[in-house]
């Protein structure tokens, strides 16, 4: 139960009525015995006047979702250093006078790679897709001392616009671009990417429910190329891109620690405490979809 002096806090998103984010959040406070109120924000108009009025109403904390991640830091006082960076922000923590941005994303993906003891020191990376979730992918791998991140994308323009910031700070990692298109058969898959050890990150919506059915990349030979994997889509637990690994018994994971272990970072910059494994694996076993 929660109590008129709850602290509050919720996401603003457009659509947002499917959001996983309250239960989570709402779980987590009932584990810990905390008077916290979350709730969901569906913005049809104006985001300023949005973040305006919930700092005047004494929202503590806000989780921003699409497509705001970019459009709300011109409304931020402060920004983390790794929301500088990749210029989207995820979660907002209230200041004196305002808000400032993080991107706890990053901290999802790093605990989510680390649980699943899949290692990218000095590796080479393939990234799939140039959108708002391979920023925080690329800040990860280029934090984490990657050798090369190969970035696959329908769009090379876009592709080396979403590259742009991270690489600036990381300035030694090598970057290639290659168009999507490019990549037909085992030829010109071997010529784009003559390793045979990438770690693959899928971080585009293509085999989220409802197609399930779809793979960014349908050649097998793509896949005998990665040595792991991760896919960013959590609904289905098990994607097209995932089962190619898996017939190789290759090392894979979905999107789903990364949702819960974002989600618990945010919870912990509101509440200033830390949250228990007890409490991730109680979320895991909450939110798996094919249970």
């Amino acid at each position: 139960m929660y109590t008129a002096k709850a602290k509050l806090a919720g996401i603003i998103g457009k659509p947002i009525s499917h959001s996983l984010s309250p239960l989570m959040q709402m779980t987590i406070a009932k584990e810990l015995g905390i008077d916290f109120v979350y709730s969901a924000f569906h913005i049809e108009e104006s985001l300023e006047k949005a973040i305006k009025g919930a700092y005047a109403l004494g929202i503590s904390g806000l989780n921003i979702t699409i497509p705001f991640k970019q459009e709300v830091i011109s409304h931020l006082l402060e920004l983390s250093d790794e929301a500088k960076v990749i210029g989207a922000v995820n979660t907002l923590v209230k200041i004196r006078g305002g808000y400032k941005g993080y991107n706890t994303d990053v901290y999802g993906i790093k605990m989510a790679l680390e649980k699943a003891d899949i290692n990218i020191k000095q590796k080479d990376i393939v990234l799939l897709g140039a959108g708002g979730a391979a920023k925080a992918v690329l800040y990860v791998c280029a934090k984490e001392g990657v050798k090369s991140i190969s970035l696959i994308s329908r769009d090379l323009e876009k592709a080396e616009g979403t590259c742009a910031s991270v690489k600036a700070v990381f300035p030694d990692i090598n970057f290639n671009f290659i168009k999507l298109s490019e990549l037909e058969d085992k030829k010109s898959i071997n010529k784009y990417l003559p390793k045979n050890n990438y770690i693959a990150f899928q971080a585009s919506p293509v085999g989220m429910h409802p197609n399930v059915d779809k793979a960014i990349i349908e050649c097998r030979d793509f896949y005998d190329k990665c040595e792991a994997g991760m896919d960013l889509v959590y609904n289905p637990a098990k994607t097209k891109f995932m089962q190619y690994f898996i017939d190789d018994n290759k090392k894979v994971i979905n999107g789903l620690d990364m949702l819960i272990y974002q989600g618990v970072r945010a919870f912990e910059l509101w509440n200033g405490i830390e949250v228990g494994e007890e409490i991730v694996l109680k979320l895991r076993q909450l939110l798996m979809l094919d249970k």
